[in-house]
């Protein structure tokens, strides 16, 4: 009886074992594959059709000028009158013409070797009609006079000769001065016109537009 015990133990064990180590006792059941989601057709964004027009940079001089247009009127302007101005400056304000050597020799040699007079003095200088002449003019209409009223007129007269050639100077400064501002006011223009353009376009979401300006 006892040995049947045992017996019927063992069985019940080795049924156990059985079953659990069987692959079909855990086994989920058979599922259909999940469908894959299809993605949704996205509609065409408004003027993603439209060819992109791309900008030609100005390299050359005159796709410069072309591209600048209008605006090229106020450069071409300050252009010339700078060209003018420079020139003029240039021929007048001289060395030679200014302070002429042999007139400021021969009228110096006058002086020391007391060979002239006032009146001739005066002469010479209106002759010669020079810068330094006609500061030497101013000198010699103080003739006989103490030396520092000579020296005052030396220097007035001086003082006058280099206001009358720096007048030209003026206006060479204003186009200097007013040449920057009107490249920056061009700037400012073009900037405001290239964000109206993209504004208009419908340009915000295509870096391609963008990028062609």
């Amino acid at each position: 009886m006892e040995q049947i015990r045992h017996f019927l133990i063992a069985a019940g064990l080795m049924l156990c074992v059985s079953l659990c180590s069987s692959p079909y006792l855990f086994a989920q059941p058979e599922t259909e594959p999940a469908p894959i989601p299809v993605a949704p057709e996205v509609a065409d964004e408004p003027g993603a059709d439209i060819p992109v027009k791309k900008s030609v940079i100005p390299t050359t001089p005159s796709q410069v000028v072309t591209a600048l247009g209008w605006w090229g009127l106020p450069f071409g302007l300050a252009t010339l009158i700078s060209l003018w101005f420079s020139t003029e400056r240039l021929v007048v304000l001289r060395r030679a013409r200014v302070i002429p050597k042999p007139f400021v020799e021969r009228f110096l040699h006058h002086l020391r070797e007391g060979t002239v007079e006032p009146d001739e003095a005066l002469q010479l200088c209106a002759e010669n009609g020079s810068p330094v002449a006609q500061i030497f003019e101013h000198g010699v209409r103080k003739w006989g006079k103490p030396s520092v009223e000579v020296e005052q007129a030396i220097i007035d007269g001086g003082e006058r000769q280099v206001s009358q050639m720096r007048k030209h100077l003026r206006v060479l400064n204003g186009v200097a001065t007013v040449s920057p501002l009107i490249g920056l006011l061009g700037t400012v223009w073009g900037m405001i016109d290239a964000f109206n353009g993209i504004a208009g376009s419908d340009a915000m979401g295509s870096p391609e537009k963008l990028a062609a300006g």
